[in-house]
């Protein structure tokens, strides 16, 4: 098993890679360029560039699946709990001064960022 175990590895040692430091750049140019597309208001073309990091990296989209089946039941969950009572109270209880609509459009992407 050992001498298996250190074969496989050392074909691993082998194999070309990027360098780590190179591809965080090149994910966050892709994230910046997201937000800027996002800011514009173009969803196809923020949804385009975003599924670049999955050429570049295609490891990265298992580990998006796998942190989207085990983060978001429990994230959506507590949203729905929580948005559903306190929009029933602000509608029916609040002023109507206190009851604000906020658009997300470019202004507020920059200014979230």
């Amino acid at each position: 098993y050992n001498s298996k175990f250190s074969a496989v590895a050392s074909e691993f040692r082998e194999l070309p890679s990027t360098p780590f430091k190179k591809l965080m750049i090149i994910f966050g140019l892709i994230r910046m360029a997201c937000v800027v597309t996002a800011a514009i208001g173009s969803a196809s073309l923020t949804l385009l560039i975003s599924l670049l990091q999955f050429v570049i990296m295609p490891a990265s989209f298992f580990v998006s699946i796998c942190t989207l089946l085990l983060l978001s039941p429990s994230i959506i969950a507590a949203h729905y709990i929580t948005i559903v009572p306190v929009q029933v109270i602000m509608e029916n209880f609040a002023p109507t001064w206190i009851n604000l609509y906020l658009e997300i459009n470019g202004w507020f992407i920059g200014a979230f960022f």
